[in-house]
């Protein structure tokens, strides 16, 4: 009944009072013993994931390594270590190789233990239908991101010894897909220490890794140092100055739309604005208007009862009492400064001065009539 984490940590403590070089593996010698020791801690850890951190589980494998504790041992360890590796640091990762290897660091082991862990999410995400679904491969999962990430920082470390082979440092990088890498500036980092390490790379074997990386997914600090690499072939080069004349297109094209759209808003709200200003002239010549023609048509009735009631008066009364609304409306056009007010008024004018002029013709006919 007592919690799984509980037992880790107890396990734990225990280990590092009875072997308390285990902090420091290079300097771990045992014998029989120790071995023995090693094996029957390996067997009471707790099987559930995160008991026990991945960090301490990388400690007894470098141990049980270095002592030879049995293959059984060691692929139980890497076993735990693999569905848990998302926890552990490069620095855990640097496992040392046994006697009679010509590397420094054990790449194989590592490369195992990536496998399984790549083979373990790959039945997670089967599991939780996350996998190929109609043709496209889904996302990658967070633990898979963060131990290519991982993966990247070890293999920048390996890549210093002279003596690994092109062959495993390849295998290692290709395990991790590219999918699996939201950005490739750590893989470019590692091989391109690779490259400098070994100068006498052939030039297959240079096409074989940069092909590894997508120079779309290289940050512009890492494209300008890859241009001016010459450790790479110059095909890469032209990849990455090609990618890097595309971005910058699509920057501009961005930025140019952008402001397109902003002098379009600007217009439009301009237009908006000038036809709501013209619409309210027009509704006030139209009220302009009416009110004239109102005015006018009061002149003309009055003008007519002028004439009614004055029936006997001489010609020039007439003609008088006939320019009265003319004046009246001169004043009243001079009055209105707007051009449209002017045109309303002009033809309210015409149609009225007809009606006016008519009154003039009578004195002159009466005054032949009295001639005669």
């Amino acid at each position: 009944m007592v919690p799984k984490d509980v037992i880790g940590e107890a396990i734990k403590a225990y280990t590092y009072k009875k072997l308390p070089s285990l902090s420091k593996v290079s300097m771990i010698h045992g014998d029989a013993k120790v071995r023995a020791m090693l094996v029957t801690i390996t067997c009471l850890l707790p099987s559930e994931k995160g008991s026990v951190s991945c960090s301490f589980l990388l400690k007894l494998l470098k141990a049980t390594n270095l002592l030879k504790c049995g293959e059984m041992c060691r692929k139980e360890l890497m076993k735990r270590i693999a569905r848990q590796l998302e926890e552990a640091s490069v620095s855990d990762l640097m496992i040392p190789t046994v006697d009679g290897d010509t590397t420094v660091y054990d790449i194989d082991m590592i490369l195992s233990i990536v496998e399984e862990f790549v083979r373990q999410d790959s039945k997670n995400a089967q599991k939780h239908n996350g996998g190929e679904v109609n043709g496209h491969v889904s996302a990658p999962s967070a633990s898979m991101i963060r131990v290519a990430k991982i993966v990247d920082g070890y293999l920048a470390e390996v890549a210093k010894d002279p003596n690994i082979p092109v062959f495993k440092f390849f295998s290692l990088a290709e395990t991790v897909s590219g999918n699996s890498r939201p950005g490739h500036d750590g893989l470019y980092r590692a091989i391109d220490t690779y490259l400098k390490e070994h100068p006498s790379l052939g030039k297959s074997d240079k096409k074989r890794l940069c092909g590894l990386m997508d120079c779309k997914k290289l940050s512009p600090d890492a494209c300008a140092h890859a241009v001016q690499n010459e450790r790479l072939p110059l095909r890469i080069v032209v990849q990455v100055l090609y990618h890097e004349q595309t971005r910058a297109s699509a920057a501009a094209t961005i930025r140019a739309d952008s402001i397109g759209i902003g002098s379009y808003e600007s217009s439009r709200s301009g237009a908006t604005t000038n036809t709501e200003d013209e619409w309210d002239g027009v509704m006030a010549v139209e009220d302009l208007s009416l009110s004239n023609t109102t005015k006018l048509d009061k002149c003309d009735a009055a003008g007519t009862d002028a004439e009614n009631h004055g029936g006997n008066k001489g010609a020039n009364g007439r003609v008088k009492s006939a320019a009265t609304p003319k004046k009246a409306l001169g004043k009243m056009m001079s009055s209105k400064g707007q051009a449209g007010e002017r045109s309303s008024s002009d033809s309210s004018d015409s149609a009225i001065l007809p009606s006016q002029e008519h009154p003039k013709r009578t004195p002159a006919r009466s005054a032949k009539s009295v001639a005669a």
